[in-house]
């Protein structure tokens, strides 16, 4: 930002943050842990409560020495307020057409 005069040699910056929703559905040891209900943002409330939530969560932290614990308290406070405003998606039903025998079949398919 050129616009303000300090005298300093230097410039003012401005940054603009986005957060993105983490995109991992299932843990280290192959336990299924769902999908983020996105359309539960599209509805203001709820945005603004996990907004608040979030907020709230992450200014209680207090701060460590280590950045990797610090990460950790940063990425649990994300998904808990996630988990309580946000909510999961149930798995989704996969077609009426989709059965044992198709399951079957491209097991056999990918084995050969």
């Amino acid at each position: 930002m050129r616009g303000p005069n300090i005298d300093s040699d230097h410039y003012l910056l401005k940054i603009t943050l986005n957060q993105k929703l983490p995109k991992i559905y299932f843990k280290k040891n192959g336990d299924w842990t769902g999908m983020w209900n996105k359309s539960n943002l599209k509805n203001l409330i709820k945005c603004l409560g996990y907004r608040t939530a979030s907020y709230t969560k992450l200014s209680k932290q207090t701060q460590q020495q280590d950045v990797e614990q610090e990460w950790e308290q940063i990425r649990m406070a994300i998904t808990e307020a996630a988990n309580e405003v946000i909510q999961k998606e149930d798995k989704k039903q996969r077609s009426e057409w989709w059965d044992k025998d198709c399951q079957l079949a491209i097991k056999r398919k990918n084995d050969a």
